[in-house]
């Protein structure tokens, strides 16, 4: 699928958009009346290293986004309308 700029009232449960650059793609996991609620992953390291590295950190950071916002965002993936 081609990305496609979509506002936050276009959004469904599933699809996949981007909001940053780095590690950017978050998916719509509960639309509310007013909200859409968005999950993505993030990788971080500690602000020090050792012979063996540096230790890494991986997590979800979720948000919301207000429907009504006139944002555009990429939609990286459409959900599967059947699930």
């Amino acid at each position: 699928m081609k990305p496609v700029e979509v506002t936050a009232a276009e959004l469904n449960l599933g699809d996949v958009i981007r909001v940053t650059d780095v590690f950017g793609d978050a998916v719509v996991r509960k639309i509310t009346i007013t909200d859409i609620y968005v999950f993505r992953p993030y990788a971080t390291t500690s602000d020090f290293s050792y012979v063996g590295g540096v230790i890494p950190y991986i997590g979800i950071e979720e948000f919301s986004i207000p429907r009504s916002t006139g944002a555009t965002f990429t939609l990286v993936q459409k959900s599967d309308p059947k699930r």
